[in-house]
């Protein structure tokens, strides 16, 4: 029974199965092998029979093209075959087609073996063969042996006392040696430790709810706080941005401030040499250039010099006598009488002369000639439009000093 499964069990009665598996690991499903898939597991089995009332349970191998398989016998626990069945059995088998071969046996079986591992020992004899090149004088694994011991050698001289890595030991354990020394209590690491510690300690007092960190931190709590949208910061930005847009309306060609910086070009061009203002201070500075000449300080309060006051004509205060002093000084100071008076009143409307003041210095000029030969105090009275109301009245001093109270 070449052809035969045989599978001795000790229990009788019980229900055998047998399946078959390549050197693939596929299974036999009855026509053909297949990968495994245990929903087929139903179709794997080979039934096993009982001979008789013996342990010795039979069944027939497939007809399978030659080769190596193996054999697995499971008992049945169920009605059906199933993933879950005990193996109770198994081995290897050499298949020549129609019956069980004996490798041991026969000089083809084993032909068929070596014939079926011929790959491996083909790489086992190229492995072989470059060793044999790598081991000889000069070759790669001879390179690396004499490479390994020229190190060993170096080591050899490193390692004796005084050696390069003797001298690296003896660095390290005076490092050791040394940390032993800075481990111990009040030694320079534990004191750094303790140090840490402290550090450590204070600030757990300070991040608890009121210490020193908690209350910086609520500070700036509070101060970012005013970033929030419509807080006290927000706002302030908000009004600068809204001053900013304004600006940029104010400042565009025709805006307000850019008409305000034209008018001020517009004046500032007048302040240039040879412009309105330059000559009006040119003219300016003629007048007060001659009233050195004609004014002297007594005791603060400055009057007409004796040689000014001997150029004025004589008489006294009459309207002929006052046009002629007006035309007198005018003439002194190379302008017209008109040009006098304009001047005093131009102080008035622009608002650096009142008009008390104003009459004042005219008069007192005008006076100061008239009272040259005068021997009794001189009074002049100004009247309002109606000729009745008296508004200011002069008294000219008899001093020759043509000062005048008003």
């Amino acid at each position: 029974m070449a052809d035969k499964v045989i599978i001795p069990h000790n229990l009788s009665g019980a229900t055998l199965y047998f399946q078959v598996w390549d050197s693939s690991g596929d299974v036999w499903n009855g026509s053909a092998f297949e990968s495994y898939t245990e929903g087929n597991w139903g179709n794997y089995d080979i039934a096993l029979s009982r001979q008789g009332t013996s342990a010795i349970y039979v069944g027939a191998f497939p007809s399978l093209d030659a080769g190596r398989y193996s054999v697995l016998s499971f008992e049945q626990a169920g009605g059906s075959p199933a993933a879950t069945d005990s193996v109770i059995a198994s081995g290897d088998a050499v298949w020549d087609g129609t019956q069980f071969a004996d490798l041991g046996s026969t000089a083809e079986a084993v032909r068929t073996e070596m014939d079926a591992n011929s790959t491996e020992l083909a790489a086992i004899k190229a492995d072989t063969n470059e060793l044999q090149t790598d081991w000889t004088n000069g070759g790669r694994l001879d390179l690396l042996v004499d490479a390994i011991l020229a190190d060993t050698n170096e080591l050899q001289t490193d390692w004796v006392n005084g050696g390069r890595l003797d001298l690296l030991v003896d660095a390290i354990l005076a490092d050791t040696s040394e940390l032993q020394g800075d481990w111990h209590n009040d030694g320079r690491l534990d004191v750094l430790l303790d140090a840490i510690l402290a550090d450590t300690n204070e600030l757990q007092t300070d991040w608890t709810n009121g210490g020193r960190l908690d209350q910086l931190i609520d500070a700036i709590k509070a101060v970012t706080d005013d970033w929030a949208d419509a807080g006290r910061l927000d706002a302030i930005l908000d009004d600068i941005k809204a001053d900013t847009n304004e600006l940029q309306t104010d400042w565009t060609n025709g805006g307000r401030l850019d008409l305000l910086i034209d008018a001020i070009k517009a004046n500032t061009d007048d302040l240039g040499d040879g412009q309105r203002l330059d000559l009006l201070i040119d003219a300016i500075k003629a007048v007060t250039d001659k009233v050195d000449d004609t004014l002297e300080d007594d005791a603060g309060v400055y009057r007409f010099t004796e040689n000014a006051l001997e150029q004025g004509p004589g008489g006294d205060a009459t309207a002929a006598n006052q046009t002629t002093i007006i035309d007198a000084i005018a003439a002194l100071n190379d302008v017209t009488a008109g040009e006098v008076t304009t001047a005093v009143l131009a102080g008035v409307v622009d608002g650096t002369l009142d008009l008390k003041t104003a009459i004042k210095r005219l008069h007192s000029t005008i006076c100061g000639k008239v009272v040259r030969t005068a021997t009794d105090p001189i009074t002049l009275d100004f009247y309002a439009d109606d000729d009745a109301t008296k508004i200011i009245t002069l008294t000219i001093q008899t001093d020759g000093s043509g000062r005048t109270k008003s």
